[in-house]
């Protein structure tokens, strides 16, 4: 299904590794579940949770207004979430909840639908190179003489204690993604050599950590326009649950 977005402000991010897609399917039914049945922090937006195509792993997005709600979740690591999640999912794998700020974003070119989203996470040696290696990508993409091919746009969000970039990247497709990398004279997606390209490339201490692809739908829950801070989730009015992106 073709989804519209929304990106900004704050989110927290926490990955699962979960093996299999039969388990994949029930860490997000526990994970809605879970953000369904807590009391919501007046400034928590939404929730998203998405899957990947291999169906090894899930991320969770849970987008905040404020950095003390944001910061709050990441010191909270919700325990009926984990709980539920033990329970439906046992030994799954989890990654430490991070809180990241939405930095900048760029428009490659138009597409009927988005495919697939490449998610790509990295570690960066501060916040000042952390910005400077998104300025330099950004500067990169939109100096190529003609819109990358599949490239739809490209999210980046660094992360609040600055050693960490995540870049939320939509393509028309995962096969798209991959000639891309494949096919561009240099390293990553560009395609044509030039020196903003030499320049994001030249950046010292921004270190990989990992390329997943997603699947660009995913079950997402936002409170309700009537609904009070610290209402319990089970209570009426329950967040709606909608099939959408972060």
């Amino acid at each position: 299904m073709t989804i519209a977005h929304s990106h900004g402000g704050t989110v927290v991010i926490q990955h699962w590794d979960v093996g299999t897609a039969e388990r994949q399917t029930a860490a997000v039914e526990a994970l809605a579940a879970a953000w369904e049945r807590r009391s919501w922090p007046a400034d928590l937006a939404s929730v998203t949770v998405q899957s990947s195509v291999d169906g090894a792993s899930v991320t969770s997005w849970a987008r905040s207004t404020s950095d003390d709600v944001a910061g709050g979740l990441v010191r909270s690591n919700p325990p009926d979430a984990m709980d539920g999640l033990a329970q439906a999912v046992p030994g799954i794998k989890a990654s430490e909840p991070t809180a990241y700020r939405f930095y900048r974003a760029t428009v490659s070119g138009p597409s009927p639908t988005v495919g697939c989203v490449v998610m790509v996470r990295l570690a960066a040696d501060g916040p000042a190179l952390a910005r400077a290696w998104v300025d330099a990508v950004i500067d990169a993409i939109e100096s190529e003489p003609a819109p990358i091919p599949g490239l739809i746009a490209a999210h980046f969000y660094v992360g609040a204690d600055g050693t960490g970039i995540v870049n939320y990247a939509e393509w028309s497709g995962e096969a798209e993604h991959r000639r891309a990398i494949e096919g561009g004279d240099i390293a990553g997606i560009g395609q044509t050599p030039s020196q903003a390209w030499d320049r994001a490339l030249a950046l010292p201490h921004i270190t990989p950590l990992a390329l997943e692809y997603y699947r660009p739908d995913g079950v997402s829950l936002t409170r309700p326009a009537n609904d009070v801070p610290a209402r319990p989730m089970w209570a009426s009015p329950r967040p709606a649950r909608r099939r959408s992106g972060p």
